[in-house]
């Protein structure tokens, strides 16, 4: 149940993070809730809940603090799997000396805040170049009655993050080439790390249904059964990511 915009946490003032106006909504339906995080250089948030796992991707990145308030257990992060284990130590290392995270460009990584909700303020460093943008990629509870599986996936689809409830995984497309059919089980979404990237949603008779170039940032919602093949025309590579449902 959402709580008030006017609810307080340890006496001070917290929304919900749809509530946020940093964090402008972009879309929702009954499985996902995306939104864009926009924090100027020197510019911090309100206080605000979250209380959904949420993927978060570093559009532009930067260095930020975040203040946690409440309960110890709301800070839950988890990193993909392709982030080494040198740059895991690094962010926790700098995170305890300095109190700060750097957020490179197009990284990306999750909080895991179902069950364990977190009230936190975050502001970005002075010395940012540009606004840092993140955006927020809610698994929204009350879409959990659906459920697929991962056979649909090529194996060069890579597996960042596995839960029982949804899986994060990252595809790189060559220069020139395309990947193999990917199959949406379940209800799923793709996401865009790079400019020029082409979704083709063929049919089961793999006759063309739509054809789109996404932006980085860009993502489109896909139905359970839904059929998607990803390729980059240009001379270089290009990613994506893939959440599924299952």
């Amino acid at each position: 149940m959402r709580k008030s915009a006017s609810d307080d946490v340890r006496g001070r003032p917290c929304v919900e993070v749809r509530d946020e106006p940093m964090h402008r909504h972009l879309f929702e339906n009954e499985r996902f809730r995306v939104y864009c995080a926009t924090i100027p250089p020197g510019g911090r948030t309100l206080y605000h809940r979250h209380s959904e796992d949420t993927l978060y991707v570093a559009l532009e990145g930067g260095v930020s603090c975040s203040r946690t308030i409440g309960p110890r257990y709301g800070t839950r992060y988890r990193f993909p799997r392709s982030f080494g284990s040198f740059a895991k130590a690094w962010f926790g290392v700098r995170g305890l000396l300095l109190g700060s995270a750097h957020v490179p460009k197009r990284s990306f990584f999750l909080m895991l805040n179902r069950g364990f909700p977190v009230a936190h303020r975050v502001s970005a460093s002075r010395r940012n170049a540009k606004d840092m943008k993140l955006l927020g990629i809610e698994i929204l509870e009350r879409g959990g009655a659906d459920r697929g599986s991962r056979a649909g996936f090529p194996p060069s689809v890579k597996m960042e993050y596995e839960s029982k409830d949804f899986a994060v995984l990252s595809v790189r497309v060559e220069p020139g080439s395309a990947t193999r059919t990917v199959r949406f089980d379940g209800p799923g979404m793709v996401v865009s790390m790079s400019d020029r990237l082409t979704f083709t949603a063929p049919d089961e008779g793999g006759q063309l249904c739509a054809r789109l170039e996404l932006k980085a940032g860009e993502f489109l919602p896909c139905e359970p059964g839904k059929f998607v093949v990803l390729s980059a025309p240009g001379p270089e590579p290009l990613a994506a990511l893939l959440i599924a449902r299952h």
